[in-house]
């Protein structure tokens, strides 16, 4: 008897749905058994975290957290659970159990020191960037459209379209009047979702200051080049003193041309058209002492990278020319010194700095200075009591954790510490609006 060709047509459809609703079980199976195991997708709201994670704009962002229950590190994100709450929240892990935690000044006491471990670094947040106008965040003597100042003196700043023109040759060392200073100082503010400068209303210790520096005419005694911190009553100074090497003297009768110099930081050429570096770290409280230095030559037109930066009170300063040249200074910071208003009171026994910072310019030359940064580390205001007022214990098997956004976080300086057992997972990426998709560090 011959099959019908109907029959078969029905039975081949229903093996294909019966394989579709395999597919569909098993992809629903699977979907449960990551979302149960592996990790999941949550949506963070707050502004307590700003600019690391979340958003001011409504919906916030979506953020696939991955489950991990096992001790987290100091400066770590998590996410956790409340005791009362279903709504998961992203922290930062500050307080490692058994430690004695307090807040201070804006910054971290462990076991009654301030922690200062160079190894595990909590994040830079900028405040300023490339994209904000240096005009409204800096000041300096200008000299668009007069370039007479006061005793008929070359105002030495100007904008041009190679990027801020510093013209300093016949500014005297040590002077102020090459420097341009960030007025609004190191705040514990960020930069928005936009590129905007969202001001904080706090101080920030630890910053960074970094920018790109073409140089340019050198004065005939030298010049100097400077990147400068203040915190409490403490100024800290990049220098960089640039001094022509002497060109070696002429070829004697029939003698070889004037050798080139190679020298092992990468300058390369003949030796009248070098500089000579000596870059230094230096403190000044009372007077002004040099922390560490080094000495390296350079092209006259060499194209450099500065930076200094003060962070858990370890300074470090660096320069890099595009020849190759490099050097890296580093030192921890054993004294601290309180500023002399803060001493009488006026501060309200906060360790304030008075005075506009970070700063950049120089002395004795002419330079093109471009991409300047500014960034500010992890900062923390006096609100709440937990460890604020006093150390707090932490338990063997509890954390201490606190919003990246301190003045709007509520963490635990109003809860308290909170056990391990409350945390959940780990923030890995953020994958919702499109436009700030990005892995989380």
């Amino acid at each position: 008897m011959t099959r019908s060709r109907s029959g078969d047509e029905g039975r081949s459809g229903g093996a294909r749905l019966q394989r579709i609703l395999w597919a569909v079980a098993l992809g629903l199976l699977g979907l449960w058994a990551a979302r149960t195991m592996v990790g999941d997708v949550y949506r963070v709201e707050s502004a307590s975290m700003l600019p690391t994670l979340g958003s001011e704009r409504a919906g916030g962002e979506l953020v696939l957290v991955t489950y991990d229950r096992s001790p987290p590190e100091r400066f770590e994100m998590v996410v956790l659970f409340r005791d009362g709450s279903n709504v998961p929240e992203v922290k930062r892990v500050v307080g490692l159990p058994r430690e004695s935690l307090r807040l201070r000044h804006g910054e971290l006491w462990i076991d009654g020191q301030p922690y200062s471990e160079p190894g595990t670094r909590s994040p830079w947040i900028p405040i300023f960037g490339p994209d904000n106008a240096v005009e409204e965040h800096f000041a300096m003597e200008r000299g668009d459209g007069d370039s007479q100042g006061v005793g008929g003196e070359v105002r030495p700043w100007t904008r041009s379209d190679e990027g801020w023109q510093l013209a300093a040759l016949d500014v005297p060392m040590g002077s102020a009047r090459g420097l341009m200073r960030h007025h609004k100082g190191l705040h514990d503010g960020y930069l928005g979702g936009e590129g905007e400068v969202v001001q904080g209303s706090g101080e920030a210790g630890d910053g960074r200051i970094r920018v790109d520096v073409g140089l340019g005419e050198l004065a005939q005694g030298g010049g100097r080049l400077r990147l400068g911190l203040l915190k409490a009553g403490d100024t800290f100074e990049l220098v960089v003193e640039l001094a022509q090497v002497a060109p070696p003297p002429p070829p004697a009768n029939g003698g070889p041309s004037v050798p080139s110099v190679d020298t092992a930081d990468g300058a390369e050429g003949a030796a009248g058209d070098l500089l000579q570096a000596r870059i230094s770290l230096t403190q000044r409280w009372t007077e002004e002492v040099v922390l560490e230095e080094q000495v390296l030559f350079l092209r006259r037109d060499a194209e450099l990278a500065l930076s200094l930066e003060l962070h858990n009170r370890y300074l470090r300063g660096a320069l890099r020319a595009d020849s190759g040249a490099e050097a890296i200074l580093a030192t921890r910071v054993t004294e601290v010194h309180a500023h002399p208003l803060t001493r009488r009171g006026e501060a309200q026994g906060e360790r304030r700095t008075y005075g506009a910072h970070p700063w950049l310019g120089g002395e004795g030359l002419a330079a093109t200075f471009n991409n300047i940064r500014v960034d500010r580390g992890l900062a923390w205001t006096s609100r709440g009591s937990v460890g604020v007022h006093g150390p707090v214990l932490l338990g063997p098997d509890e954390i201490f954790v606190l919003g990246d956004n301190s003045r709007v976080s509520r963490d635990s300086r109003e809860w308290g510490a909170v056990p391990l057992t409350a945390v959940l997972g780990r923030p890995r990426a953020v994958i919702y609006p499109p436009g700030a998709m990005r892995r989380l560090p």
